[in-house]
């Protein structure tokens, strides 16, 4: 029996072994099928039949070359296994959104056994379903970023150890008590998740930079008589309440001798704060995107001008916390974050829906199908549209849903318009300032 074992580390972006649901007809191919899987619809050869156990691959995922030479699906015939010629590239083996004689491709499937002859690894009954993108300590696939993207990154995060180490900078950091953005996962992956009774928001998903900002203890640096009295006893207070920003991944400000780190020309982050910083409460610490255009016209995301002015951008927000001493967390409902934002001049994502999920469509039969219903409707409502906020003509990105609860937990539904276009962006080598913070891990600057 093998030793080897599955493990997923992003789930947004991990394989998973499933059984083949009913197929259909290709409309515009004789050799070919679609099949749904995971609310995603997925076109494949004529050999696949229901109930065969196959391997999903997500839309962005980087499929592991190797595995691709041995299937012969690279589009070198002379790098596969038995000289054929397969349709992923052998520099990232990336599966793409494309449309393929009228039909949408938003994954790749292959059969199990073609991984088992890879791998090694001989799967079990309740591997099915599962997640994973190792096999063992082999990475089977991951989030494709582009070579050029991650490169930077490298050369960025060096010379940052290099200058904190040589300055010896100290955080002004309190434990717990900033937090940068927990991700949406995707909720095609987790429709499951949600039950009738959950109270749920369904809100328009904004493409922007992802930035959070709060107003939350820190360390106060002490003058030279405070430390004095501190070392003798004496109760000095040594921290205070400070305004701390962020993009995705990277604290902007949490040093003293903060310096310009941005994936833009300016600190965009470091201008909405500067403008937003009175609205900011203590303890409240709130999350958004910032959207629009820099001061000198370049885009944060490219035509997405969300009806603002040229030279303009702005910030929105669409979740709020609540932080206290301890560094506990407590998440603001819908309503209370919507007050919080009217009261301080905040704008607030749309809101589209606010109630328990089984009231959001009553037509929708409440039996074990319930979810797949749901996840069915949600896409009719909400996808594959242009984006009605703005000027430009641009298709819209997608709803957020968030699960109203004690911890925060959004899923994201995007649209296939959009992710065809951010994949031809990336073929054309385009950057995007999502992919770039996805890639970098929690860090400080």
């Amino acid at each position: 029996m093998s030793k080897l074992s599955i493990k997923a580390e992003n789930t947004s972006y991990s394989a998973r072994l499933i059984k083949l649901p009913v197929l259909r007809k290709h409309v515009n191919a004789d050799r070919l099928q679609c099949v749904a899987i995971l609310g995603s619809n997925v076109i494949t050869g004529l050999n696949a039949k229901e109930n065969d156990l196959y391997v999903f691959f997500p839309l962005e995922c980087s499929i592991n070359v190797e595995y691709l030479a041995h299937s012969d699906s690279l589009d070198k015939p002379e790098l596969n296994r038995n000289k054929t010629k397969g349709f992923f590239s052998p520099k990232h083996g990336r599966v793409k959104a494309i449309s393929l004689r009228g039909e949408k491709s938003e994954g790749y499937i292959v059969p199990v056994s073609t991984i088992e002859d890879w791998s090694g690894y001989k799967f079990k009954e309740d591997d099915l379903n599962k997640d994973f993108d190792h096999i063992g300590n082999t990475m089977l696939c991951t989030k494709y970023i582009n070579g050029e993207i991650l490169r930077n990154l490298e050369r960025a995060a060096s010379q940052e150890r290099n200058k904190n180490k040589k300055a010896k900078r100290e955080s002004k950091l309190v434990e717990n008590q900033f937090r940068v953005a927990e991700d949406t996962d995707n909720l095609k992956r987790n429709c499951f998740k949600i039950k009738p009774e959950d109270t749920i928001t369904i809100s328009y998903k904004i493409h922007g930079a992802n930035m959070s900002i709060g107003n939350v203890l820190c360390k106060k640096t002490l003058k030279w008589y405070e430390k004095i009295l501190k070392k003798l006893k004496v109760n000095i207070s040594d921290t205070h309440y400070d305004l701390i920003y962020a993009s995705r991944r990277i604290i902007k400000n949490c040093y003293a001798d903060k310096t310009n780190n941005s994936f833009y020309d300016v600190d965009i982050w470091g201008l909405m704060a500067e403008k937003y910083k009175g609205a900011i409460k203590d303890n409240v610490v709130l999350y958004g995107e910032v959207y629009g255009q820099l001061p000198n016209g370049k885009w944060i995301q490219k035509n997405y001008d969300y009806g603002l002015a040229a030279n303009t951008a702005d910030f929105i927000v669409y979740r709020g916390t609540i932080i206290n001493n301890k560094g506990e967390v407590f998440e603001m409902s819908t309503p209370q974050l919507t007050s919080y934002c009217m009261k301080m001049g905040l704008k607030m994502v749309p809101v589209f829906y606010y109630g328990k999920a089984k009231d959001w469509d009553v037509s929708i039969e409440l039996n074990e199908h319930w979810h797949e219903h749901f996840l069915v409707k949600m896409q009719a409502k909400y996808n594959e549209k242009d984006c009605y906020m703005c000027k430009n003509v641009v298709p819209e990105e997608g709803i957020c849903l968030i699960k109203e609860g004690d911890f925060f937990e959004g899923y994201k539904l995007k649209s296939f318009k959009f992710l065809k276009r951010e994949s031809d962006e990336l073929d054309a080598g385009e950057q995007n300032i999502e992919d770039v913070e996805s890639a970098k891990p929690n860090i400080t600057t």
